[in-house]
């Protein structure tokens, strides 16, 4: 497993979890079209903080952006996003990355994830990867289903947005809510 900071041996009490187990899957998502919003189906179990971010990456993003934060739905497929959305650093690579800071700015500063969460909200991941054919590890069937953006660009924090909705899709993004 990748982490970007040691995780100290005193773990908080998990309350609960938003999205799907970051895991290995059968496919990739579709990187094609940059700088696309997608939305994990899995609602928050509770509310509180999440404080962890956990992504299955197959294949190696190049450098890119990973930014990711809450959504609630407002209408059928429209969503809002939440305040606080963070970008999470990735050091390359595949596989299981956990993170616990977000990146503060330009020069490499880093604070601690703390992004609250309703219940009933959602987990969502927008990317601008570096290499094409690689991205987070998805299944096709006996997922929930998952959002993406109708449009290529959305920048944050939006105010209902419509998304386009794939039923019975997973893709391996989760936030461990303390």
């Amino acid at each position: 497993m990748h982490v970007d900071q040691i995780v100290p041996s005193v773990q908080a009490v998990v309350l609960g979890y938003v999205g799907a187990s970051a895991i290995d899957r059968e496919y990739v998502s579709n990187n094609a079209i940059y700088r696309q919003c997608y939305i994990e189906g899995n609602p928050a179990s509770v509310g509180g903080t999440i404080r962890r971010i956990r992504i299955y990456i197959k294949g190696d993003l190049g450098v890119a952006y990973l930014q990711v934060g809450t959504l609630y739905k407002t209408n059928g497929n429209v969503f809002s996003s939440r305040a606080g959305w963070g970008e999470v650093l990735y050091p390359g690579g595949e596989g299981l990355f956990e993170w616990t800071q977000w990146r503060l700015d330009s020069a490499g500063g880093l604070i601690s994830i703390a992004l609250e969460v309703q219940a009933g909200d959602y987990i969502g991941v927008r990317m601008w990867p570096a290499a094409t054919g690689n991205g987070i590890a998805v299944d096709a069937t006996g997922g929930l289903g998952r959002w993406r953006t109708l449009t290529e660009h959305v920048s944050f924090p939006f105010t209902d947005k419509e998304f386009s909705f794939s039923a019975n899709q997973e893709m391996s993004l989760q936030g461990v809510i303390q």
